[in-house]
């Protein structure tokens, strides 16, 4: 388990034990994005997107980029990313 450096003394699970708890739970496709996340293997489109969010900016272009990954994954992945930013800036205020 791991502390977040936002919230003081709540416990957060590893990604490891997020892994463990989520991998019979889901697609094998799924599984194999979590499994290269808990690896911190991401695609470059995915890194591009980030990269881009960490300066405060988000493209269209990267986010097309990664809506075109797969039949449904792209699309998947960025409205899990953006469910994730929103609890994220929820848990700032």
């Amino acid at each position: 388990a791991s502390y977040s450096g936002l919230i003081d003394k709540i416990e957060l699970p590893s990604a490891m034990e997020v892994y463990a708890g989520l991998k019979d739970r889901t697609t094998a496709v799924s599984n194999k994005y979590l499994c290269c996340a808990v690896e911190n293997r991401f695609s470059q489109p995915l890194i591009q997107f980030l990269s881009e969010k960490s300066k405060q900016r988000y493209t269209k272009d990267a986010a097309i980029q990664i809506a075109k990954i797969g039949a449904t994954s792209g699309r998947d992945t960025l409205a899990g990313m953006m469910i994730a930013i929103k609890a994220s800036e929820i848990a700032l205020i």
